[in-house]
């Protein structure tokens, strides 16, 4: 269960921000052209994770820092998003981010922990097809907390 404890502050947002954009010049390179903030992009982070974690079972903190805020960061731009900081119990903080569903409730959504769960279980929990139940949620108004 995640349970948001406050919004980003405006610096923390930022740094998210740029480390997605870190990672989207790197998913750039591997296309071979520019990469925005959408699907396609999504099929690529899994595609970069999946020869990661080839080269490096146990990656680092901050590569999936990094692979976390290009998640939210599509997710924060195609769902009208906000980043926080949440509560994972026995986690303590953690980025998530807030997104509105159709009805207007608020959904919470454990990014660091979707890229855990891709981690965890390989490309069969590709980022991607998470996105789109994500959005089946957000569009049918439900409130269930990811």
């Amino acid at each position: 269960m995640v349970e948001p404890l406050r919004y980003a502050t405006p610096q923390q947002a930022e740094e998210m921000a740029r480390m997605a954009e870190q990672m989207r010049t790197t998913l750039s390179r591997l296309a071979g052209s520019e990469v925005g903030y959408d699907a396609t992009a999504l099929q690529l982070l899994d595609e970069w994770i999946e020869r990661a974690v080839q080269r490096t079972p146990a990656p680092s903190y901050r590569s999936r820092l990094t692979w976390a805020s290009f998640l939210g960061e599509v997710l924060r731009r195609q769902y009208n998003g906000r980043w926080c900081i949440a509560a994972l119990e026995g986690h303590g903080d953690t980025p998530a981010l807030s997104c509105p569903t159709a009805e207007g409730a608020l959904v919470t959504i454990d990014i660091m922990g979707e890229v855990e769960r891709r981690l965890a279980q390989g490309i069969a929990s590709p980022l991607a097809l998470r996105v789109i139940a994500l959005r089946i949620e957000l569009q049918s108004g439900g409130h269930q907390d990811w």
